[in-house]
């Protein structure tokens, strides 16, 4: 066959492939005769791949070879197991039944046929990651337990039992000679450790054993034991599923091919299948903000939503009871479960509801807010957090869900929806919120005094809860960069403009005063990035040379526009002799080190971008404008230079701060954002970046003077 025409093995491919349908429609997927057509189709689709993969008839022939000689047969399974099982169900109380006998010899069946599947999509795997030396492929089948971390070891070079069970195709190398071939070709292994992850899902839904219920998600067992110590029954609890092995192969796949949405999607269903909603939630995203979007996971969300929404208005708020209403685990819980129902407001755009968003989103801040500050979320969940919301928003911004705009479909009570800008503010507001929330937790954390001895050490200063937030922080600066110029348009303002236009109206480029959010976001960057580069200098951090846990995570995220990726962040610093490689060769509070100078060096990138808000005056971060009001007297100003502060006086600095920032602060900072780009009518543009000094003040108003106050204390 390995010399006959690629086109004639396709042609005898859907020839068998139409026999196979044909037979199902009247027999067992397990007898003789159609097994055997089955391994005839698997041939003819191992020939093109692994002889003639280069040819035009192989394309796509790795979907085929899954659905048609795989799927097909497992879904088959799955009908006939549940015709079985409603009968069984239909049969009345004391008749015979013969139900449980069928049903449990099919499923013997069954579980042999996945088991055996899971054999063949593994040696497939193997096989063609050594057929085209696709050595980037090779970690991820480590991890599987596929192959041995030694490449080409003997025992991966023979087939299972010394003979070749699945009658592949004698060996051929294939190594691509392009960068597109190479991708292609780590695409193709990538659906095959999905494919694995399948096998691996429905082996677990239908493993009976430990007393687990028969297929789906978790569920109460009903069975009881009898006491043997006289007792009453003691409930039967069945053992939970393990889904690992499937959540390993999606992770993975995605690892491998980052652009491509299938494994998020299919880490999503084993969330739900966990009752995780809000994991769920972030895989839907993430499946979706990619190159190549799973367009699937835009109707499971959907039901996801209205799912959480129905469960909302039929049982209504649930009270937790006041003895366990503290445990940080039901407090997470309930968190998460606020984030969705508040994603599912969004989703049905219902205007009834507008207050309600605006009101849980309030609350969700406020709540993230004491939860990171008391150190009850993890490092991941806090990342997961900011881009669930990322995600989002870009989804409302770019991808047209039919679903939730097609009002005809929906019920004459929710025709009433506002516009998408009134939405995608109110989800831009939400996403600033979770950032202002991190950068107050941070400021808070920095202005403890530092240990003794800390000069020597930076890493001692890295105190737990603003260590968590670090790599959320460093995605959202990155948000910050890759968006700058719909950031600059002002979203928010749309929100507040709701009722006046059916349609976005074109920015000015000036943030409104009415935005508050957007400028109180700016102004507690500022402060947390004075906090952060006074805590941390700059040029005392080691340099990020290589890629960092969230970069590899979110490679691929599409709201982030590639500024994670590994070559934009290094400058070509990545490999030189002497430096690290990975994450592995470096001490955890290194690592840390590294993220923080990350944040500071986005900061000043920030800082250069045309009208910037940032400013940096006197080597501190100031939101532009306030810098142009404070008039230089060298006499009213201390010394500032390297001066150590005591621990006593940097309290009465806090306490001044409150006093004289809690009114007017907000009045100045508003004022700077309306003093932004206020000289467009001039040909001046140039001058939009400097930053401005009268050399010879001849007098100081109450408000400069109040500024220049408020600045020193600010330094």
């Amino acid at each position: 066959m390995s010399d006959q025409n690629p086109s004639a093995i396709l042609r005898e491919a859907k020839g068998i492939h139409a026999t196979i349908k044909e037979l199902l429609k009247t027999k067992e997927p397990f007898e003789k005769e159609i097994d055997f057509q089955r391994k005839n189709l698997r041939r003819r689709y191992l020939n093109l791949l692994l002889v003639h993969p280069y040819t035009k008839e192989s394309d796509n022939v790795e979907t085929h070879l899954w659905m048609q000689t795989s799927y097909s047969f497992i879904s088959d399974y799955k009908q006939r197991l549940a015709r079985i099982e409603r009968a069984t169900q239909r049969q009345p109380p004391g008749q015979s039944r013969h139900g449980p006998v069928e049903y449990r010899k099919l499923l013997q069946r069954f579980r042999q046929f996945l088991a055996d599947e899971d054999k063949f999509w593994t040696q497939f795997v193997v096989r063609y990651h050594r057929s085209f030396s696709l050595d980037e492929a090779h970690p991820a089948l480590v991890a599987l337990g596929l192959v041995s971390e030694v490449a080409d070891s003997p025992e991966e070079l023979s087939p299972i039992n010394g003979r070749n069970h699945f009658q592949f195709p004698p060996s051929t190398s294939f190594a691509p000679t392009s960068s597109s071939d190479r991708e292609s070709r780590l695409t193709i292994v990538s659906k095959a450790l999905v494919c694995l992850g399948d096998i691996a899902r429905y082996r677990e839904q239908y493993n009976e054993s430990g007393g687990r219920s028969r297929v789906g998600p978790e569920e109460e067992g009903k069975g009881r034991k009898r006491n043997k110590r006289g007792g009453p029954p003691i409930a039967d609890i069945p053992r939970p599923r393990n889904f690992e092995r499937a959540r390993t192969c999606y992770e993975q796949a995605k690892l491998l091919t980052p652009h491509d949405g299938n494994p998020s999607h299919q880490l999503a269903i084993i969330a739900s299948y966990e009752k995780d909603m809000f994991t769920s939630l972030v895989h839907y995203y993430r499946s979706l903000c990619v190159k190549h979007p799973y367009e699937t996971a835009s109707e499971n969300m959907a039901g996801l939503l209205s799912r959480t929404l129905e469960q909302r208005n039929t049982s209504g708020k649930k009270e937790v009871p006041p003895d366990i209403a503290h445990v940080p685990k039901v407090l997470i819980e309930e968190f998460k479960h606020k984030v969705v129902v508040l994603h599912a407001l969004w989703r049905l755009g219902n205007e009834s509801d507008d207050s309600t968003m605006v009101k849980e989103a309030s609350n969700i801040y406020a709540r993230f807010y004491d939860l990171v500050s008391e150190r009850h979320l993890p490092e991941d969940f806090i990342t997961r957090l900011v881009t669930l919301a990322q995600g989002a928003l870009w989804k409302i911004r770019m991808l047209q869900d039919a679903s939730s705009n097609n009002i005809k479909s929906r019920p004459r009570s929710f025709v009433a929806s506002l516009p998408s800008p009134v939405i995608e503010a109110r989800i831009y507001t939400h996403l600033l919120s979770l950032f202002r929330a991190l950068l107050q937790v941070s400021i808070e954390k920095l202005k403890e005094p530092p240990p003794v001895d800390s000069d020597k050490d930076l890493a001692q200063r890295l105190i737990v809860e603003f260590r968590r937030t670090l790599p959320a922080m460093r995605i959202a600066g990155k948000w910050l960069r890759a968006n700058y110029k719909y950031v600059m348009g002002d979203p928010e303002a749309q929100g507040n403009r709701k009722g006046k236009a059916k349609h976005t109206t074109e920015s000015s480029g000036i943030i409104s005063p009415l935005s508050t959010e957007t400028i109180d976001f700016w102004r507690t960057y500022a402060e947390f990035l004075r906090a952060l580069s006074r805590t941390f200098p700059q040029d005392r951090l080691p340099d990020l040379n290589f890629a960092l846990t969230e970069d590899i995570e979110m490679k691929g995220f599409r709201p982030l526009k590639g500024y994670m990726d590994l070559q934009r962040n290094t400058n070509g610093t990545n490999g030189k002799e002497g430096l690290p490689l990975k994450e592995s060769e470096v001490h955890p509070n290194d690592l840390h080190l590294m993220r923080i100078k990350d944040i500071l060096s986005d900061a000043k990138a920030l800082v250069e971008m045309e009208n910037s808000p940032l400013a940096i005056y006197g080597n501190q971060f100031v939101v532009r404008g306030v810098e142009s009001q404070v008039q230089p007297i060298p006499s009213m100003l201390p010394p500032t230079i390297n001066q150590p502060v005591s621990p006593a006086f940097r309290e009465q600095e806090d306490d001044a701060m409150t006093e004289l920032t809690s009114n007017t602060d907000d009045a100045v900072i508003r004022d700077a954002f309306t003093h932004l780009n206020e000289g467009d009518d001039d040909d001046d543009d140039d001058e939009v970046d400097r930053i401005v000094w009268d050399p010879n003040p001849r007098f100081f108003s109450v408000t400069s003077m109040h500024v220049m106050a408020m600045l020193n204390i600010i330094l």
